[in-house]
């Protein structure tokens, strides 16, 4: 094990856990003045789609902070162990920085600010054109976009399984949006692998929120879906990588 590199990943990911804790504060501060709730639907478009939670107890900071460190950890180890091309090794790291930072904001406030999709699908069309598949990543992003609408469209149909859920739909447009950005990142077909893997694992997020509110006779909370497309894109360019 490398040693220099398991320490790198640690503080790296310490000081990255601790800026993604703070930026979701802002985010929320910045809620707070402009709106309330989401009587302002122009402010709620710019800032981004999905159900605000409420604010987090800072001792969650420190799992944050620790869970972070864990990634980057053993992230730097792969890449310290393994002889990647450069374009591959920036590729990973591009990819678990952006998801890492969506999916902890997504948990701590069930919120995927649209400026951070926007900023996803520019990473991944520039990440397509310098493998020279644009077009292939074009249209893992396309179907992506179009699977995920369905669930999406289905999901608010039938209403979380019944209206006694405090989200009216299990995930929201900026879920949608997600999944697409994860596809251009991938190129098809990794894109379609891995918008599955995570809506297995998404579909186990739910199923334990579901065991969770019967056994404890309360509402069913929002579930946020990044995390669960994050690991599923991880594990793909992994896979793909040769891990």
């Amino acid at each position: 094990m490398n040693f220099s590199a398991v320490v790198l990943g640690v503080v790296y990911g310490a000081w990255y856990g601790l800026m993604a804790c703070l930026f979701s504060d802002i985010v929320m501060r910045i809620r707070d003045m402009r709106w309330k709730e989401e009587e302002n639907q122009t402010g709620l478009f710019l800032l981004g789609f999905g159900a605000m939670a409420e604010r987090s107890d800072r001792r969650k900071y420190l799992l944050v902070i620790i869970v972070s460190s864990l990634i980057y950890a053993a992230l730097f180890i792969y890449l310290s162990s393994t002889h990647l091309e450069l374009r591959d090794c920036l590729f990973l790291f591009v990819l678990v920085s952006y998801g890492l930072m969506v999916s902890l904001i997504d948990i701590k406030r069930h919120l995927i600010l649209l400026s951070f999709n926007l900023v996803g699908a520019i990473l991944g069309i520039l990440f397509g054109i310098w493998r020279g598949a644009l077009w292939m990543s074009v249209l893992g992003g396309g179907i992506n976009l179009l699977v995920m609408f369905v669930f999406y469209w289905l999901g608010k149909k039938v209403g979380y399984f019944s209206r006694k859920a405090e989200d009216g739909t299990p995930m929201g447009f900026g879920d949608v949006l997600y999944s697409g950005v994860l596809g251009l990142f991938l190129g098809f077909p990794q894109s379609y692998l891995g918008i599955m893997i995570g809506s297995i694992v998404g579909i186990i997020f739910i199923g334990g929120e579901l065991v969770r509110a019967v056994v404890t006779k309360t509402k069913r909370r929002a579930i946020p879906f990044a995390p669960a497309f994050t690991i599923g894109a991880i594990a793909v360019t992994l896979f793909s990588l040769g891990m």
